[in-house]
């Protein structure tokens, strides 16, 4: 346990070294390219105890030990032998360890942070306003300790019901995040390691990267599809300004191989990126990989229609009018 303060990287500083000119990142803000900063790998992307769980007799710095560990550690021997010795992907050795970090930085973001906070208090706006007289007068009983007035019922509904009188928060955003987020990562890591994986070399440093650095790319090629992991035709993983990983949905392609990337490609890769991103996209200083590069518009990450709560992350609003389920029912 420990209470000193500490600021953790949502993706880790060996990865951020990657992209960096001596020690020296760029990071430009998602939301107004033209506000962009120049940082050091040590303070860039670093939140403090984002991945420390407050216990209440302290925080407790177990993740953030398993992230150094157990994943990050692993994994920077995988990219450097992939990437920068040539070795081959389907070394199981290195495979594992690089797809088991995959799964984890895919979740372990503050973009699904953001989403899955939001999707909670979506919930509890929900049941709030699903609530009954007779589920109001058993909440004021238990509160109360008494038998509620029928005002008093009505007084709770009426507030109930009207979101414009409340906002909800979460007390501990981490512990809820974290405790999803582990088990999820646990079980996606095959959708990983089992797709085909393909390193994409570019001739000079034009890839970007983020704060949320995994990105699924569609049929259609445009950020924002209605898409999961398992249903993506490709994930895309810059591993630094001149490479990327893409892994293939193995109904699509069985080869594995190294190929030239083009211009056109790296452009794709950045939009992807770049809409994904939560707050920060980062860059290698003296490139400009976003320039003539426009983003469709991001919607928010949840919503309620009908009886549902819909958690819909790293959509488009195109994106979202693909979308078709039993809650279309509803509208």
């Amino acid at each position: 346990m420990t209470t000193t303060p500490k600021r953790h990287h949502v993706v880790p500083r060996f990865f951020l070294q990657r992209f960096a000119l001596g020690n020296q990142v760029e990071l430009v803000d998602r939301h107004d390219r033209t506000k962009r900063i120049t940082t050091s790998v040590e303070k860039a992307l670093a939140y403090k105890h984002f991945y420390s769980v407050d216990t209440g007799s302290g925080r407790n710095t177990t993740v953030e030990r398993l992230f150094a560990t157990h994943i990050e550690g692993p994994a920077k021997r995988a990219i450097s032998r992939i990437v920068d010795e040539k070795r081959s992907c389907s070394l199981p050795g290195l495979r594992r360890p690089l797809a088991t970090f995959l799964a984890f930085q895919y979740v372990r973001g503050p973009g699904v942070r953001f989403a899955t906070v939001e999707f909670f208090k979506a919930i509890g706006q929900k049941t709030a306003l699903m609530m009954t007289p007779d589920l109001a007068r058993r909440g004021l009983r238990q509160v109360k300790g008494i038998e509620p007035t029928d005002d008093e019922v009505d007084e709770l509904l009426a507030f109930a019901h009207d979101p414009t009188q409340y906002s909800l928060s979460v007390t501990s955003e981490e512990s809820l995040h974290l405790g999803w987020a582990l088990q999820a990562a646990l079980e996606v890591i095959p959708y990983f390691e089992q797709r085909c994986w393909q390193l994409l070399t570019f001739d000079q440093p034009i890839l970007s990267t983020g704060d949320e650095p995994i990105s699924l790319i569609g049929t259609s090629l445009e950020p924002g599809e209605p898409l999961g992991l398992a249903t993506a035709p490709a994930v895309v993983f810059p591993t630094d300004p001149r490479h990327a990983l893409v892994m293939v949905r193995p109904d699509k392609t069985r080869v594995e191989r190294r190929d030239k990337g083009t211009p056109e490609m790296a452009q794709m890769i950045n939009r992807h990126i770049a809409f994904c991103s939560h707050r920060f996209i980062v860059q290698h200083p003296g490139t400009d990989p976003l320039k003539g590069i426009s983003l469709p518009g991001k919607v928010e990450p949840t919503r309620i229609q009908g009886d549902y709560v819909i958690l819909q992350p790293k959509l488009s609003r195109k994106g979202e009018r693909q979308i078709k389920g039993p809650w279309d029912r509803c509208s």
